[in-house]
């Protein structure tokens, strides 16, 4: 590469066009302050951070492009590159993906919003193109990616990203029996049943991530399955009731996280400066002892509390709750049958 420029839409300003940039401007975010005046006193309630951490408005990134080169002879020739440049770099859905030669492994997610100014110097002339951007650079590879020519030695941690979650073979785990006041945890493929009614476990479903207590009641707390209940859908032996607001409410042991007895670990080390929801992508492993491992998995993070995940139809998760903060952070996996890849970047200003 003669000279450096940027790629946007799949196109390099200098190996497509033949055009050079004279200057760049590479703004930073402003942090975003959330202020409440007390009334009658000298004092303010900072709410910025109530979430855990700051929040940032978008940034500002100009180039300057020359519109000159050997083939610009005529005023015609120069306003015809001048279009041609204006054409590629509006016509965005969104905000692309940014690369700049100067700044290596890094990309800026950024659109132009703005109308690019315009400087003529008879056949030549300066055109000043403004991209609003996310606040922050984006890593190009995803962590885990311990490739030596891509790996990047100044800030990366090789790592492991991916878990294989045990393997049930077609055989039903052997779930550990709760007592009475045990604090359960519904698991993310969690059904249940109503009153006495045991014959259809999946006519509900619970929200994910309820914690209830299972309580001495009129009825037996610990029921067992009637025989010729279990299918693949059902691979239980007890039932418990719940107490709390639903205190009819009924759960296979399959459903709560307390009697699982197996537990995947993994940490994810976030190098970057700020929180980041990953991509996780599931593969399904086969000979499973019943489907409902297919349909999730529950994380409990060492941020946080448990987080109950569940796997569409196309067998993709849609990741709005689990969030890797900067460093370690130690997940615990509840699940069976399943390969979770997690995917992210490092992100920095």
């Amino acid at each position: 590469m003669i000279y450096k420029g940027i790629r946007y839409l799949g196109k390099h300003s200098y190996d497509d066009f033949g055009i050079t940039i004279a200057k760049r401007e590479i703004g930073y975010p402003k942090k975003v302050k959330r202020k409440l005046d007390l009334p009658y006193s000298n004092r303010e309630y900072d709410f910025s951070e109530i979430l855990g951490f700051p929040e940032f408005t978008t940034r500002e990134v100009s180039y300057y492009f020359n519109i000159a080169n050997r083939r610009i002879q005529t005023k015609h020739e120069m306003y015809r590159v001048k279009t041609v440049l204006v054409n590629w770099l509006l016509f965005s859905h969104g905000k692309q993906e940014l690369h700049d030669d100067y700044i290596p492994d890094f990309h800026f997610l950024a659109e132009v919003e703005d109308a690019p100014e315009f400087t003529e110097n008879w056949i030549d002339g300066t055109l000043k193109v403004t991209f609003n951007a996310y606040p922050f650079l984006i890593g190009d590879q995803y962590e885990g990616d311990d490739i030596w020519d891509s790996f990047y030695f100044e800030g990366g941690v090789a790592q492991t990203t991916s878990v294989s979650l045990p393997r049930t073979n077609g055989q039903s785990p052997q779930f550990k029996p709760l007592k009475i006041g045990t604090q359960v945890t519904l698991t993310s493929w969690a059904t249940h049943t109503v009153g006495e009614s045991t014959a259809n476990a999946r006519k509900d479903r619970l929200r994910s991530s309820q914690t209830r207590t299972v309580v001495n009641g009129p009825v037996k707390e610990v029921l067992e399955v009637p025989d010729g209940h279990q299918n693949k859908w059902v691979i239980s032996k007890r039932m418990y009731r719940l107490g709390g607001k639903d205190s009819n409410l009924l759960i296979y042991e399959q459903d709560a996280l307390e009697a699982l007895p197996d537990i995947t670990s993994i940490t994810l080390i976030n190098t970057g400066s700020v929180p980041i929801y990953p991509e996780i992508e599931v593969t399904k492993l086969d000979n499973s002892a019943s489907r409902i491992f297919h349909e999730g998995f529950t994380i409990v993070n060492n941020n946080g509390g448990p987080i109950s995940l569940r796997i569409d139809k196309s067998g993709k998760v849609k990741n709005h709750s689990l969030v890797l903060n900067p460093g370690a952070n130690k997940l615990s996996i509840y699940g069976y049958d399943l390969f979770l890849n997690f995917k992210f970047r490092k992100e920095v200003i």
